[in-house]
């Protein structure tokens, strides 16, 4: 009697095996049919086993790219649901016995089981990454971009003018371009850390913040030291020369 399986459409058992050996045995006219059957059948297994490794590399690939924590959630629930799809299919596999096309069980329990390792890490990348996301939101997603925060009314040109200025810059230099700013009255923050972010997303690349902030400091030697070489100054007389 042919052995049930609780994923028959999926899985090739032991007893169906059998039944190919014995009809390519005899291969006679009446079998032929039945014979292409359990083929095609073994055939499909075989490509279940590429798709699952074809998926996990597609959620891996998901989930690194992912810019938002909605997006990472999203990979996130789809992963979990295929880790539990492959885990069934495995304990099922290993239970009720058979073969994936023509692999030893064995082969396929240690490739199913290596999958399975796999999407583990992958949720373990994607845990970590909605961790960083969470607590990046401000950095990720600015409220302002980086000419709202000059004054006048030709701002957008102005930002580009300083883009220009000071490119490649990411500590010192941005900190001259913010004290001589101020100095004129041409920018307006609440936050430094929001105000870093929008002058990184500008230009094109992340600022060392921390070095800006030791220039920024009033109390501070490097901001003291900075005065005194007169490049501050320098930025300001450029700043009398532009018509805001």
């Amino acid at each position: 009697m042919k052995k049930k399986c609780k994923s028959q459409n999926l899985l090739i058992s032991d007893q169906e095996w059998k039944e190919i050996e014995a009809l390519e045995s005899r291969s006679p006219e009446k079998d032929a049919l039945e014979l292409q059957r359990l083929r095609d059948k073994a055939a499909k297994e075989a490509d279940f086993l590429k798709w699952i490794k074809s998926f996990t590399k597609e959620l891996d690939n998901k989930g690194r790219e992912a810019k938002s924590v909605e997006e990472i959630n999203l990979v996130g629930a789809d992963l979990g649901r295929f880790i539990s799809f492959v885990t069934d299919y495995f304990v099922t596999l290993k239970n009720e016995g058979g073969f994936m096309g023509s692999i030893p069980k064995d082969q396929v329990l240690e490739k199913v089981e290596s999958a399975i390792m796999r999407l583990r890490g992958i949720k373990e990348m994607i845990d970590g990454r909605r961790e960083y996301l969470n607590s990046n939101k401000s950095i990720d997603k600015p409220q302002k971009e980086f000419w709202e925060y000059l004054s006048g009314a030709k701002r957008k040109k102005h930002a580009r003018w300083l883009k220009k200025e000071f490119l490649g810059e990411k500590g010192k230099g941005i900190a001259i371009m913010i004290l001589g700013l101020e100095n004129k009255g041409k920018i307006r923050y609440d936050s430094r850390k929001d105000l870093y972010t929008s002058i990184g997303k500008y230009f094109g690349y992340t600022l060392n913040k921390s070095s800006i902030d030791k220039y920024l400091s009033k109390t501070s030697t490097d901001h003291e030291l900075l005065v005194q070489s007169g490049k501050i100054e320098t930025f300001v007389a450029k700043l009398s020369q532009k018509k805001w």
